[in-house]
């Protein structure tokens, strides 16, 4: 489904009209990828705060990593979600602005 093609304005559709989708919503702020065999698996996590119960540590705040989701898909999925991604990134940069993290920063570099 092309979504530039079936999306309308939103002042045009009343929110009597709108259901919600019924599919699980992830937030994550790391990724991590994993191959096995054909498939890859995106490995969804956020970060949050937690306090270490015991040992040399005990009691300090910690950032801890944990997982949302596993997504698993075909290299050829992959691929297609790569193109859809990106063109969906470059057309939100077009409006406000290069989206720079830390991993584009180092990767920049060692190109």
């Amino acid at each position: 489904m092309d979504n530039e093609q079936n999306q309308q304005p939103v002042a045009s559709i009343s929110s009597a009209e709108v259901a919600k989708m019924g599919a699980p919503h992830y937030y994550a702020s790391a990724i991590q990828i994993a191959w096995t065999g054909n498939d890859c698996s995106l490995i969804l996590s956020r970060n949050h705060p937690g306090v270490v119960n015991s040992g040399p540590a005990a009691g300090q705040v910690v950032v801890a990593e944990e997982p949302q989701c596993v997504l698993s898909m075909s290299a050829h999925t992959l691929k297609d979600l790569s193109v859809l991604l990106n063109n969906t990134l470059e057309g939100y940069e077009a409006q406000w602005g290069v989206v720079e993290t830390e991993f584009t920063r180092q990767r920049a570099k060692h190109k």
